[in-house]
């Protein structure tokens, strides 16, 4: 089954600006999921995901069902053909984290009906993704955690779209029918990190709206569509994580007039102490929610 997610190998940038991430990571707000600047707020978008990696933002949300221990035992020992000792040990040694049982025999199913009679499950790979990345940008922005996880190429890739003054090497052989993330060469940070982060922090406390390039995409629409689920507004959901989604506070990126937002989704539980373990928010979410 293609997942079309192979090609995120090629698109990779071999070093990662630690610096311009740091920058920007400092200026995330959690409760909306927007970057906070002089002059209002920013986002990644599901329409960033489209147009910059190539990746699906329509179809089905990425989940799985909680399961018991029995029940996910007795489904790993029929997917990888062990028994259900080994099984029981697998998950032991996961602790619940590694292995996602129940999306896994879903995945298994969805392959063997490919196979049966080639048609592939949609799912919005995207908007999992974009679920993962606000939750990575929330958990870095607690002072005792020194780094985060995710693919980090799009954020820089978004960062250098939007921000002149942070912006690496252009690829002069980008080509528009290319996804945007070909749009700029990624290069090892000379000089002191320090230094170049105190600039970069003074360059945005400058920065005015004129300053930031918004509706990147709007005279590339042949070669990158748009989808409407862009302008969703609710939660999305990657696995366990569901974090909310709120693009009515940033109608500009889509060139839009800026509106009155909407009030922020409450949690109904939040813990955000200042590690990484410590930061676990939780929103109420129904799969039926998600409308693709």
């Amino acid at each position: 089954m293609d997942s079309r997610l192979i090609s995120l190998v090629s698109y990779s940038y071999k070093f990662v600006n630690k610096v311009v991430v740091s920058a920007f990571v400092e200026r995330w707000q959690p409760e909306a999921n927007t970057f906070h600047l002089p002059f209002g707020e920013m986002s990644p978008t599901l329409d960033d995901f489209n147009a910059i990696l190539g990746i699906l933002v329509i179809g089905k949300s990425v989940s799985c069902k909680k399961l018991l221990n029995v029940d996910a035992a007795n489904m790993l020992a029929e997917a990888l053909g062990v028994t259900i000792d080994e099984a029981n040990v697998a998950l032991k040694v996961a602790q619940g984290q590694s292995i996602k049982v129940e999306w896994l025999r879903q995945r298994f199913r969805s392959m063997s009906d490919a196979d049966n009679d080639n048609t592939i499950e949609c799912v919005a790979r995207g908007a999992a993704a974009l679920a993962f990345l606000y939750q990575q940008l929330g958990t870095a922005t607690r002072y005792a955690v020194k780094q985060m996880a995710g693919y980090m190429t799009l954020l820089e890739a978004r960062i250098y779209e939007h921000f002149v003054s942070a912006r690496t090497h252009p690829n002069l052989d980008y080509k528009e029918d290319q996804p945007h993330v070909f749009h700029w060469i990624s290069r090892t940070q000379s000089g002191s990190s320090t230094s170049i982060l105190q600039r970069l922090r003074e360059d945005l406390d400058r920065l005015e709206a004129h300053g930031v390039i918004w509706d990147l995409y709007h005279d590339k629409r042949i070669e990158h569509s748009f989808f409407d689920v862009a302008y969703y507004s609710g939660c999305l959901k990657y696995m366990h994580i569901i974090e909310p989604y709120h693009p009515d506070r940033v109608l500009r990126q889509f060139g839009r007039v800026k509106i009155i937002p909407l009030p922020l989704f409450a949690p109904v539980r939040a813990s955000r102490g200042s590690t990484a373990k410590q930061y676990n928010i939780a929103y109420k979410y129904l799969d039926t929610i998600w409308k693709s």
